[in-house]
């Protein structure tokens, strides 16, 4: 929820609602449906319903002006391209890339430094990483040309 109202102010969307207030005052009750079987419900109070309308009316905006834009689903997919390409010659703890969460330790060392990384890794003047024997040694390399590319914005020459 506290991503929503970032982004929110990021682009400009009037944000009216206040997560924090809904986290402290949402309780979890247990109740049962007409086979009598018992599941859990999040609830809140009557008088936080027109805050959490507001929550959902500023997701559904974010989700048609800026998640599911073209260009956000462009920069998505080479992101991914280059990722898969990189898949085999990254591990950790014996993890490829698109493994990582498979294993916790792996998994918390992901995070936005990785296209630096694949850059680094491929920069002319480190020699290119020996990858395992499955993977070609190019594929680090054809995962680096997407980042130029994206970084000046150029998405249809990929």
């Amino acid at each position: 929820m506290d991503y929503f109202a970032c982004d929110a102010r990021s682009v400009g969307l009037p944000k009216s609602f206040d997560w924090r207030r809904f986290t402290r005052t949402a309780k979890i009750i247990c109740v049962k449906d007409e086979r009598n079987e018992e599941f859990r419900h999040i609830c809140s109070k009557d008088k936080d319903a027109p805050s959490l309308y507001e929550m959902f009316h500023t997701r559904t905006l974010l989700y048609r002006s800026v998640y599911r834009h073209k260009t956000v689903i462009i920069v998505e997919d080479l992101m991914k391209k280059a990722l898969r390409k990189a898949n085999h010659v990254i591990c950790v703890n014996g993890y490829p890339l698109l493994e990582y969460w498979k294993n916790v330790d792996a998994f918390l060392t992901l995070n936005d430094t990785i296209e630096d990384y694949i850059l680094q890794l491929c920069d002319e003047k480190l020699s290119p990483p020996l990858p395992p024997p499955n993977a070609p040694a190019t594929e680090l390399f054809d995962a680096k040309k997407f980042f130029p590319e994206l970084l000046k914005g150029n998405y249809q020459s990929l």
